[in-house]
């Protein structure tokens, strides 16, 4: 995260998209699934965007630099007023320009990642929400109800019988 924050990376996509990548074929031997590039798109989101939040690499290299770009003017122009450092500037022109090509859009509170991670977010959800296809239409929608990751928030305790053992998983996983 850092060095996304930091440095320039949107301008190395492919480097990213090899990372990335990486990323989708263990997530694909550790499920035992492949994931087609929409399937991939949703499992990249966050989990309040219909997907597992496994994030892209490629995907979130722009706001972060974005994000800190603009965090950072303030006490940059503080430690340094000889500068007098202006947004947009060099690098941050670039990303800028960027993510106008890309989205209609952007938010109101440039130094936050969040912020720009959601509207990113947002567009790739609407994009795979314009599909042809009713069951995915369907499943997305689903999958963006706020109960829909409460799984994720339970504790597993043993007493309640959500702790399952190796085997008793292993056997649950080969009974779906």
């Amino acid at each position: 995260m850092y060095l996304l924050r930091s440095a320039p990376c949107f301008k190395c996509k492919e480097e990213l998209e090899v990372f990335d990548t990486a990323i989708k074929t263990n997530m694909e031997k550790i499920c035992n699934v492949s994931f087609g590039e929409e399937n991939w798109s949703q499992a990249s989101l966050p989990i309040r965007h219909a997907g597992l939040g496994l994030c892209s690499a490629a995907d979130l290299s722009l706001p972060c630099f974005l994000s800190l770009s603009h965090a950072c003017k303030g006490l940059v122009n503080r430690l340094l007023p000889s500068l007098n450092l202006a947004i947009p500037y060099g690098e941050v022109n670039d990303a800028i320009d960027d993510w106008s090509e890309h989205h209609d859009s952007s938010p109101l509170e440039k130094e936050i990642q969040a912020a720009w991670d959601d509207l990113a977010c947002r567009d790739t959800l609407n994009s795979l929400l314009n599909t042809n296809n009713p069951w995915n239409h369907c499943r997305l929608l689903a999958a963006q109800e706020s109960h829909t990751a409460a799984w994720s928030e339970a504790f597993a305790i043993a007493s309640v019988g959500n702790l399952l053992s190796a085997d008793e998983l292993h056997n649950w996983c080969q009974n779906l």
